[in-house]
């Protein structure tokens, strides 16, 4: 995007729940210290905190043939 977020997609055709690990690599999505992360599905949005180099991988749980996207934007002071 333009404001330099990034979305990441992710769906499921199980039958069952599922849950997704999601390593962020900084490099790959240009992230900076204290990114802000968010999980969008048909519920809206929630506040998965901020990414800094040691987090530990995201578990993305999703329902029967749920999705969702994560969006990795800058920080609230847009730095």
């Amino acid at each position: 995007a333009p404001d330099g977020s990034v979305g990441i997609a992710i769906a499921s055709t199980a039958d069952t729940p599922l849950t997704v690990p999601l390593r962020l690599d900084g490099a790959t999505y240009r992230l900076r210290n204290g990114a802000r992360i968010r999980r969008i599905d048909d519920t809206g949005a929630t506040d998965l905190g901020q990414w800094k180099p040691s987090s530990p991988p995201l578990e993305i749980q999703l329902p029967p043939r749920g999705a969702c996207v994560v969006e990795l934007g800058m920080s609230p002071s847009g730095k």
